[in-house]
């Protein structure tokens, strides 16, 4: 019978609740954490953040709004007053409107209707604001924005907490399974992420750290202290107004309502008790961690190795003992901070101290006189304010009294007052160190008296060199040496004085130097800005003047051309006047039955020719005039190009487009920061240009360098290939001889056997004498070729050492010549140009005699007509 198997149950893990990511977990504990008072210390701190970045960006719109008119004003030369624009007047309005509502809102208000209305009037004075804001500028949108998401946020919690409050943090919570896995890796250190985060958390705390903690604690402590003071005093002093303002025929205040102040006042009392046990306990928590810390820290820094020390032996008692090699007095301690206060309180001098404690008090005395003020202010408010309600009948009041204005400035300034106190306390204390460290100091630079090595009870013992109890020496030279000290520390300190008072001067002549030059800077600015203007004035009318002679000369021109036309008409009359003239003449010299061919014809030359003087007359003119137009063309193009008058007028590049603007951007702000801008931009600039020039110079340097080192290349390897082709055929032929004398030497060898074979055939006598001589002659052959191989090994060798002399000559002469002929082009090329500018002068020389000719030669002309 068949076993019926069992089906295995599946263990399914239990499903999780609860956040699963790290984030998520950590949300979770943020969730834990969030308060009502957390939520509000949160939304305050988004607030003050708020009002505090709004404050120095209303500064910089300010600031540059101011800098636009001026500009704007500047530009159009007007001498307005500045006036400052809708944009920024709406955001003092809006900030005026808040502060007041808010100081409406800090009254204590029993009416929760009307508290709810105050609190509408702060939220909606702070929407105005933000939205002037916004308008002036844009930018600050997306973080107002996000500010007031924040807010929302947090008000909504609150909303949330104040309906549903969550359970108490500190209920225990089910006691889980213990794994004995998790509590090992536990022991190491090794838990899960959020024991690891408190463990690190712990670890890494310093006493540094604790004391800002309570630092910081204490600090909000004074401060909600004084908010709620303020509270109380603002809410009775509502109700005191509210009592006072009523008339006589009116009811007292409502006893309901000043019954409710009064237990407000109590909740409120006890809310600051809750929240001083709160802070007690975290101050508590705080302490009781600094010994475990202390005790890490003392850990960390102390070393295990045994400390290293010294055997110092005490002359009085004459024991020796075991002291620490390095002593904390002397600049070695167990860690970095006992280091630093060191360090601060050795730097920290007498004067530095006294000039902070001066700064307190007057820090302190300031703050009286101003917190006198505010309150004898708000006092004479309060006294108008009953004035007017009591009606203008009342009688003046007398003067207050100054010891309780100034009991009052002690009540005003309770929370701080003893931190100032507490200050000044501390330098008193840190005064008095630092005189016990000058007193040690002194004692030790103190000179001692003399001494000497003597050998006392058994020991090496410094003893003084002058007994004082010996009547040899009465007058012991101790004190001259000790008076020598005294004038030594006298000198220096003289000298002390003296450098200070030298130091002091030298500042001062340095700062006189330094706003002399800042107001020749100035002085040198205005006139460089009148130069600029005269050059800029000088320039548009030499323009002006330019473009006047330019329509003179047009004027001219079209006079001249209207002037050619006219005597063109007139010549061309005359001309026919003069045909008509020969043709009569010539009709009553020929006969009369002339076919007039022949006239035609001449006529017809005659006429050719007055064309042609007529043209070569124009000619003339016309480039006489293309002369004296270039010569003014010439004129003015090296005026506009002379660097003093004009710039080239040639269209800018880019680069100088943007050289023009940047210097234009910087003559606007004369400041001496901007003009040490402009100098670094210019000197910047023209680095870069000058770089670049050098770059393209060495780079074109460095193009001829490599194609003269590839042509070098080239040749040495067509010489090469020369070389190897010569060695190669020299080769061939060797081994071509080498194998016609192993030929002829096989066949030799082939003969003197044979011969040996016929002589064996005819005598048996093996030592017979014509073997031994066949033997010798052998020998003899090979002989000589051996000494053949080794001449020709020698000859091949020489050959082969002039070669490679012959080809390091050929290649020296080549070089050589090059240089040569790099010379030579040289010479010539300077040549060429001297010939081209002798031929240019030569010309022009001609060019200007040929013109003297043709005006003598037109003069000549001209009265040739005229006699014709």
């Amino acid at each position: 019978k068949k076993k019926k198997k069992k089906k295995k149950k599946r263990k399914v893990a239990k499903k999780r609740t609860g956040p699963r990511t790290l984030l998520g977990r950590l949300r979770a504990d943020e969730r834990a954490q969030m308060t009502i008072d957390a939520l509000l210390l949160r939304e305050r701190s988004i607030l003050q953040a708020e009002a505090g970045f709004l404050t120095v960006e209303l500064r910089k719109l300010k600031r540059r709004k101011k800098l636009e008119r001026a500009a704007t004003r500047r530009a159009t030369g007007a001498n307005t007053k500045d006036a400052i624009d809708s944009d920024e007047r709406a955001i003092v309005k809006a900030l005026d409107d808040e502060r007041k509502a808010a100081k409406a809102a800090s009254v204590y208000e029993s009416d929760p209707k009307r508290r709810e209305a105050l609190e509408a009037k702060v939220e909606e004075t702070r929407a105005t604001r933000n939205a002037a804001f916004k308008k002036a500028v844009p930018a600050l949108k997306e973080r107002l924005d996000y500010n007031q998401a924040c807010l929302d946020k947090c008000r909504r919690w609150r909303a949330k907490l104040s309906e549903k409050p969550d359970e108490p943090l500190d209920e225990e919570e089910e006691a889980k399974k213990e794994d004995p896995l998790m509590d090992k890796l536990r022991e190491k250190g090794l838990g899960t992420f959020r024991e690891r985060y408190q463990k690190t958390l712990e670890e890494t705390e310093t006493p540094e750290l604790l004391d800002r903690k309570l630092r910081a604690i204490e600090q909000y402590r004074r401060e909600m202290e004084g908010q709620m003071q303020r509270k109380k005093v603002l809410t009775q002093k509502a109700l005191r107004q509210k009592s006072e303002g009523k008339s006589d025929d009116e009811d007292d205040v409502d006893p309901l309502v000043a019954q409710r102040v009064e237990d407000e006042l109590e909740k409120l009392d006890q809310h600051m008790e809750e929240l001083r046990e709160k802070i007690k306990g975290v101050q508590g928590e705080i302490e009781s961690r600094r010994g475990d810390v202390q005790q890490r820290q003392e850990k960390r820094y102390k070393t295990y190795v045994k400390e290293p020390t010294k055997k110092v032996y005490d002359p009085e008692t004459g024991e020796t003992t075991e002291e620490p090699l390095f002593n904390a007095d002397e600049g070695a301690f167990d860690n970095f901070i006992e280091r630093r206060e060191a360090t601060l309180l050795k730097g920290e001098t007498l004067a530095a101290l006294e000039l902070r404690e001066q700064s307190l008090k007057r820090f302190e005395a300031d703050l009286r006189k101003r917190t006198a003020r505010r309150l004898r202010a708000e006092r004479k408010r309060e006294r108008e304010e009953a004035r007017a309600a009591a009606g203008s009948d009342a009688e003046e009041e007398e003067e207050e009294d100054e010891d309780e204005l100034a009991d009052a400035v002690e009540d005003a300034l309770a929370d701080k007052l003893p931190d100032i106190e507490q200050r000044l306390a501390d330098i008193e204390a840190r005064k008095e160190e630092l005189a016990e460290l000058e007193e040690e100091k002194a004692a030790k630079l103190k000179p001692k008296a003399p001494t000497k090595k003597a050998f006392v009870d058994g020991r090496i013992k410094d003893v003084p060199l002058y007994n004082p109890n010996k009547k040899a020496y009465v007058d012991p030279p101790q004190s001259g040496y000790l008076n020598f000290m005294s004038r030594q520390t006298e000198v220096v300190e003289r000298a002390t004085t003296a450098q200070t008072l030298k130091l002091r001067e030298t500042a001062l002549v340095r700062r006189e130097k330094e706003m002399k030059k800042r107001t020749t800077q100035r002085r040198n600015e205005v006139k460089e800005r009148e130069r600029r203007q005269e050059l800029e004035d000088e320039r548009r009318r030499r323009r002006e003047e330019r473009e006047d002679k330019e329509e003179e000369r047009k004027e001219r021109l079209l006079e001249i051309h209207e002037r050619n036309k006219e005597k063109r008409e007139e010549r061309a009359e005359r001309a026919k006047e003069a045909r008509a003239r020969r043709r009569e003449a010539f009709l009553r010299a020929a006969d009369d039955d002339d076919d007039g061919a022949s006239l035609d014809a001449i006529e017809q030359e005659i006429e050719t020719l007055e064309n042609a003087l007529d043209d070569l007359k124009e000619e003339r003119e016309k480039v006489e005039e293309d002369r004296i137009n270039a010569e003014e063309d010439e004129r003015e193009a090296r005026e506009a190009a002379s660097p003093v008058k004009h710039k080239n007028k040639s269209k800018p590049s880019e680069w100088a487009e943007f050289l023009g603007r940047r210097e234009e951007a910087i003559e606007r702000r004369t400041t001496r920061d901007s003009l040490a801008l402009r100098e670094k931009t210019l000197t910047t600039y023209e680095l870069e240009i000058t770089r670049r020039k050098e770059g393209k110079e060495k780079e074109i340097e460095n193009r001829q360098r490599r194609q003269k080192a590839l042509e070098q290349r080239r040749e040495r390897l067509e010489k090469k290939r020369e070389h190897a082709e010569e060695l190669r055929d020299k080769v061939l032929a060797r081994q071509e001889d080498q194998m016609k004398k192993r030929v002829e030497k096989a066949e030799r060898r082939a003969a003197a056997i044979e011969r040996r074979k016929e002589r064996d055939e005819d005598y048996d006598d093996d030592g017979s004498l014509a073997d031994i001589k066949d033997e010798i002659d052998e020998l003899d052959h090979a002989l000589e070729d051996i000494r053949e191989e080794r001449e020709k090994a020698r000859a091949s060798r020489k050959a082969k050492v002039k070669e490679e002399r012959r080809v390091e000559e050929e290649m020296r002469r080549k070089e050589k010549a090059a240089q040569t002929e790099q010379a030579d082009a040289r010479r010539r090329r300077r040549e060429e140009k001297k010939r081209a500018e002798r031929r240019k002068r030569r010309d022009r020389r001609d060019d200007s005699s040929d013109s003297g000719s043709d005006r003598r030669r037109r003069r000549r002309d001209s009265s040739r007509s005229d006699s014709d």
